[in-house]
Order: C-alpha cells, then sequence, then structure tokens
C-alpha cells in the first residue's frame, strides 16, 4: 500500500507540475510570479 501510494503522489506532482508549467507559459509575465511562489512552496516542503 506504502509504494502504491507513494507512486500515486509522484504522478500527481509530475501531472500538476507539467499543468502549472503550460499554464504559466501561456500567462506570460503573471505566470512568471506564480511559478516563483510554487518554487518557494516546493522548496519549503523539501526541508
Amino acid at each position: 500500500m506504502k509504494k502504491e501510494f507513494v507512486t500515486s503522489l509522484v504522478v500527481f506532482i509530475a501531472v500538476a507540475f507539467v499543468l502549472s508549467s503550460v499554464v504559466i507559459a501561456q500567462s506570460g509575465s503573471d505566470g512568471r510570479k506564480i511559478s516563483g511562489e510554487t518554487r518557494i512552496k516546493t522548496d519549503d516542503d523539501k526541508t
């Protein structure tokens, strides 16, 4: 069960990252601000 949960979590994060990247690419300058915020959040999650 744990391995399946981790795998699904990784897949979910990967999909969310791809979707956010697409949105950032389409939104332009506003997307850059959003990407900066998400990078900060991911760094906090890692630590």
